[in-house]
């Protein structure tokens, strides 16, 4: 597969096809205090990089990750800030040069006030690493732990008697199996239930044949939430021996608009196997970081609220998932960040309502079935930026909704489908494409998009394709090897790069797709000789 052979250019730093999936390292909590009252110990919680199942074969995309546990996975390194200022200006790592995002449309006005300290960073920073508070392990309350015997009552006992106080929880290695879902509310602000790891294996019973989970998160009475802690388990839905196909890992439950949570935090959790999703998130106000979702029947992590706070999911891996590995929904607001998602339905989405405000940055989707990313309804305003798809089976990326949409670097790489990337209708506005090694065409403008910079290499079809009804500015195209046999671009250009004198356009014939060098050397290529803005300049 082709590498772009430009690496800069005058509207930001160039971006290779590794770049994405190389922005990694290493990121663990080490052990939190507190004391277990059972044996005097406090164990160290594990991070997801400290144990798991195998990986997925990944043979059939390419070498991207070296290991055969999912333990071994590097965590994407994460940056000091992903967001929208009060301004409206996105920011990524101290950058803040895709200038102001808009004010949403007139059908659903963007506040840019809704989004100031709405950062990964200032969120992330709230969060203490150290529990304070007594620690409740279950099986001072009964649990066997033993992988046979029902332990749930034992495990609600010791959350009730953790919530007079505000202590900790702890769910000790060995399988601890539930009949039925662990229950949270707002009775257990300033509670953590916490686990050691992988090995602190909750199970779902078998021969469910109701709505079932792992732990639900809901409200009583309409109360808020306030410092919820779920960490350090692993989630285990037992699918294969349930009746009916309904039941999520974690599931924090809608609320009816009136509370306000804040600090309802899942961190370090591997959650598979079940019939729906391994996470549901329908309510604002949540972290999630540092998850491992694989093997459920629907999504990895679904979302979807109406809250006025801004949920921060942080740090995600999610494979063979039936469905999307991350799938963003309602009218809240949502910032998605360091995320790898392999050999799912479809790589991830926003839709199923009109999000306020949605941001993924800093990830990548690789070898799933269908789309690596779709929108599957307006938005108000959406940002993409340091996201790279590739060898999904239909396109990286599409684009077919109306809204806000915004983007800085998208690597789009050896996808199928109709196009590397493809706006089907609904406007883009983007930094950088590099669109490298489709099976079909590069890019595919049958709405509006904006390129500041467009790299190309390898494409099966035309690098870029726009049909008549469809409508393309690009400021600069790079790496057109294959403009001499006219299939760099087809169909409408208009381009701020044009200057000085360009062929004469009577040599051309309206329609053929050809190239030439004027007198300084540049290349020209016309896509439509009848309109002076369908020369584009290739320098």
């Amino acid at each position: 597969m082709g590498t772009p052979s430009g690496g800069t250019s005058d509207t930001g730093s160039g971006v290779g096809r590794r770049d994405v999936l190389t922005l990694l390292g290493a990121v663990g909590l080490g052990s939190l205090a507190g004391c277990n009252q059972l044996t005097g110990e406090n164990p160290a919680v594990d991070t997801p990089n400290g144990g798991g199942p195998e990986i997925p074969d990944l043979s059939d995309v390419g070498s991207v990750y070296v290991g055969e546990r999912a333990s071994d996975l590097p965590t994407p390194e994460r940056t000091p800030a992903v967001g929208i200022t009060g301004e409206g200006n996105y920011v990524n790592d101290g950058r803040d040069w895709l200038g102001p995002i808009g004010m949403g449309t007139s059908e659903h006005p963007a506040n840019p006030s809704h989004f100031e300290g709405a950062t990964v960073h200032g969120q992330l920073a709230a969060q203490s690493l150290l529990l304070d508070g007594d620690v409740f392990d279950i099986r001072a309350y009964g649990a066997a732990v033993d992988g046979e015997t029902d332990d749930l009552e034992a495990v609600q006992t010791a959350l009730e008697k953790a919530a007079e106080v505000g202590g900790t929880v702890l769910v000790p290695k060995g399988t601890t199996v539930i009949s039925n879902a662990i229950d949270l509310g707002p009775r257990h602000s300033g509670v953590t239930l916490r686990g050691v790891g992988y090995d602190s294996h909750v199970r779902l019973a078998g021969g469910h044949r109701d709505n079932h989970y792992g732990i639900l998160v809901d409200s009583e009475g309409g109360d808020s939430i306030v410092n919820l802690t779920i960490e350090g388990l692993r989630l285990d839905g037992n699918r294969d021996n349930q009746v009916r196909e309904h039941g999520l890992g974690i599931q924090i439950a809608r609320g009816n608009g009136n509370e306000v949570d804040r600090g309802i935090v899942v961190r370090n959790v591997w959650s598979h196997d079940w019939m729906l999703e391994g996470l549901g998130v329908r309510r604002g106000g949540v972290m999630v970081r540092d998850v491992r979702v694989w093997n459920n029947r629907l999504h990895g992590i679904g979302v979807n609220h109406e809250s006025e706070a801004t949920n921060v999911i942080s740090g995600v891996y999610a494979w063979n998932n039936g469905l999307y590995g991350i799938d963003v929904g309602g009218s809240g607001r949502n910032i998605v960040t360091d995320f790898v998602l392999v050999n799912n339905g479809w790589g991830f989405k926003t839709g199923g309502g009109k999000p306020d405000m949605t941001i993924f940055a800093n990830g990548s989707a690789v070898g799933n079935k269908h789309f690596g990313f779709q929108m599957t309804d307006d938005v108000g305003v959406l940002v993409l930026d340091n996201i790279e798809c590739r060898a999904n089976g239909n396109s990286g990326f599409r684009f077919d909704k109306s809204g806000v949409v915004v983007a800085g670097t998208l690597v789009a790489t050896d996808n199928g489908g109709r196009a590397n990337v493809h706006v089907a209708d609904g406007q883009l506005d983007v930094d950088t494409l590099v669109l490298q090694d489709a099976k079909s065409d590069g890019l595919v403008v049958e709405g509006v998009a904006n390129v500041g910079r467009v790299v190309t290499s390898g494409n099966g079809g035309v690098d870029v394709r726009v049909p008549s009804w469809g409508r393309l500015h690009v400021d600069h195209l790079r790496d057109a090897s294959r403009a001499i046999e006219g299939t760099l671009v087809e169909g409408r250009v208009a381009s701020t790069a044009l200057g000085g004198s360009s062929p004469d356009a009577r040599q051309y014939e309206t329609g053929t797709f050809v190239h030439d060098t004027d007198r300084d050397g540049r290349v020209w290529l016309v896509v439509d000789a009848s309109k002076r803005d369908g020369v584009v300049k290739m320098s």
